[in-house]
């Protein structure tokens, strides 16, 4: 199933809702980013009602210098992303498909390798859910 991410110039779920459903396929979903709407300035609930049906995969990540123009990745809960949100609203919606985490060293080499990374993101989202 191709999936449209809500990303830079398509952050707002509503956008990005109006585009799918103009696909005229069911087959077409959302892969919900939540970093992106929320370094646009966009309310993650609201991102999240507009495309919650559609949405069959979702990236977390924690960035500093978040802007809409580049953000800096960093290890989670040492960034301005508000991961206990996104956490929560997948909780809350019991969100059953793919979550993935994404470290993007090959656009970032100066952030910490994945071995450090990924338990490190993994321990700080098993304590959100605990």
């Amino acid at each position: 199933m191709p999936l449209m991410e809500t990303h830079d110039d398509f952050c707002s779920g509503r956008v990005v809702r109006g585009l799918i459903d103009g696909c005229g396929s069911e087959n077409v979903g959302i892969l919900w980013d939540c970093l992106h709407p929320f370094r646009y300035g966009l309310d993650l609930k609201e991102t999240y009602e507009a495309v919650r049906d559609r949405i069959h995969h979702v990236h977390m990540k924690d960035a500093k210098d978040l802007s809409p123009w580049g953000f800096t990745p960093c290890l989670a809960g040492k960034g301005q992303m508000d991961l206990r949100t996104a956490v929560d609203i997948l909780k809350d919606n019991a969100y059953g498909e793919y979550v993935c985490f994404e470290w993007e060293k090959l656009w970032h080499p100066q952030i910490a390798e994945p071995e450090v990374a990924c338990p490190q993101f993994m321990d700080s989202v098993m304590k959100m859910l605990g």
